[in-house]
């Protein structure tokens, strides 16, 4: 785990930030996927593979993962920043007691409880045990898989300290499959209704998360605050089993990744839409996509001028490449 304190964001703000490897919240984005919760992203032949690993607990676990209605109680959460074998999670959340569980469920539904949910108070001890039960089979599947992504992950947790220290975190936030941003002291994530969380001084948790390429988990709690998001590379691991190797002395890549690294680094002239399709090699449509989350990002701007669009690099984007970009 890499911890980064008191990050520095846009010259003025300043949040405390951390990079947790907590493999609890990748096997509750693999359930809440094979489960039809949430869309993850999950390869096909995983997504079977936790269904099978569900089994007969898919119907006690209806109240947690239920589609469009993702809820987990905090006692059912994992610590995204404890790093320690997955056992000790599944320990403490199994020891979770019923008042506890009652307390939780009454809270967040203070308009009364729908059946599915007062299916839990009736059983609690049942529902722990299935949900726990769950987990730690998911977990005897894909343990392999985890350990194959240890690269990518501690890649990521550099990534992020990098542009943490240099003062472009929002930057590396913003150039995420589901970039992040912060603003006004809030949280914004993605989603199909943005949901934004003020912080209110509340530390950041960031956990990559080793399921899809659509992996989206947060958890809002009385003292912090974590999201879980895909770690970069995710999709070739799928693809290989094994996570590529980064590219020696390219810390600019690291924080943007190949494609808007590349192209930043041509904006140091003028270019037109044209041209960087022409340098990246990619359709129109994906160069948009990347210039988009570079100019979220302050790095360059799209200014229009007769029928071309032209992409500048900016002061921000100078500052970044003086910082980061190697010869």
């Amino acid at each position: 785990m890499a911890r980064i304190s008191a990050a520095k964001l846009d010259g003025r703000r300043h949040v405390r930030v951390s990079v947790g490897f907590q493999p609890a919240v990748t096997l509750l984005s693999l359930v809440a996927d094979g489960l039809g919760a949430k869309a993850q992203g999950v390869p096909d032949r995983w997504r079977r593979a936790v269904r099978q690993a569900v089994g007969e607990s898919a119907g006690e676990l209806r109240p947690v993962f239920a589609p469009h209605g993702l809820w987990i109680p905090d006692c059912l959460c994992p610590d995204p920043l404890d790093d320690g074998a997955i056992g000790s999670q599944l320990d403490r959340m199994a020891q979770t007691t019923a008042e506890d569980l009652y307390e939780e469920v009454v809270a967040n539904f203070p308009g009364g409880l729908s059946p599915r949910w007062q299916h839990v108070i009736d059983d609690p001890r049942g529902f722990v045990a299935a949900y726990t039960r769950t987990l730690a089979r998911v977990w005897a599947e894909f343990e392999p898989v985890w350990k194959q992504s240890r690269d990518l992950l501690h890649r990521e947790a550099e990534r992020i300290g990098a542009a943490s220290v240099t003062g472009t975190l929002d930057a590396a936030l913003a150039t995420l499959n589901h970039p992040i941003s912060l603003a006004d002291e809030s949280l914004r994530l993605p989603g199909t209704q943005n949901s934004t969380i003020p912080l209110h001084g509340r530390p950041i948790t960031l956990i990559p998360i080793v399921s899809g390429s659509a992996a989206s988990i947060y958890n809002v709690e009385a003292e912090s605050v974590w999201v879980g998001y895909p770690v970069p590379g995710v999709g070739r691991l799928w693809e290989s089993g094994v996570a590529s190797a980064p590219v020696p002395g390219r810390a600019l890549e690291a924080v943007l990744g190949v494609a808007r690294a590349q192209l930043l680094r041509a904006a140091e002239r003028p270019l037109t839409m044209g041209e960087a399709s022409t340098i990246l090699g990619c359709v129109p449509s994906a160069v948009t996509h990347h210039c988009r989350r570079l100019e979220a990002a302050q790095l360059i701007t799209r200014t229009r001028t007769g029928k071309s669009v032209v992409v500048r690099r900016t002061p921000t984007g100078d500052q970044l490449i003086n910082l980061l970009a190697t010869p």
